[in-house]
């Protein structure tokens, strides 16, 4: 399979991708894994600018698609974190949680979901979408968030 074009997406379009994606991943069974986890590395090709992702590395999509079909998903995803930290678990019940903090982004994001790859890619589309919508704050409303957490 050859590898597709991939465009930039404009910034609103690719956050709002992100957030539809970290719900979709929440809903969706385990067999749907392998299909988000497609669109998860779509989208950080498609990331409007560069370092809206750092400390993430997509896969080329013969080597995604490889992983997926030896079913070493949660492999396949692990390698696409090049310098984000990670904590992963897992319930009796099936149930899977992860937590991810971005580099440079003082705190973390979480989500719950049926695999881990599924809980990890919600919680990573959770934190490049906050992290690259602060980054769009105006220079006034970013100064009125450090004056309100300095009284």
């Amino acid at each position: 399979m050859a590898d597709m074009l991939h465009c930039a997406m404009a910034r609103g379009e690719w956050l709002g991708q992100l957030d539809e994606l970290s719900l979709a991943c929440l809903g969706s069974p385990a067999e749907q894994e392998a299909d988000r986890l497609r669109e998860f590395n779509e989208l950080l090709y498609q990331a409007p600018e560069t370092e809206l992702i750092e400390g993430l590395r997509p896969a080329s999509q013969p080597r995604l698609e490889a992983l997926i079909e030896a079913q070493a998903l949660d492999s396949a995803l692990l390698a696409m974190l090049d310098s984000v930290a990670y904590m992963v678990s897992g319930s009796g019940q099936g149930g899977c949680m992860a937590t991810v903090v971005l580099p440079g982004v003082e705190h973390e994001q979480s989500a719950a979901a049926p695999t881990l790859t599924l809980a990890t890619i919600s919680a990573l589309a959770q934190a490049l979408a906050e992290a690259a919508s602060e980054t769009t704050k105006s220079p006034l409303a970013l100064s009125r968030d450090c004056s309100l957490r300095l009284h």
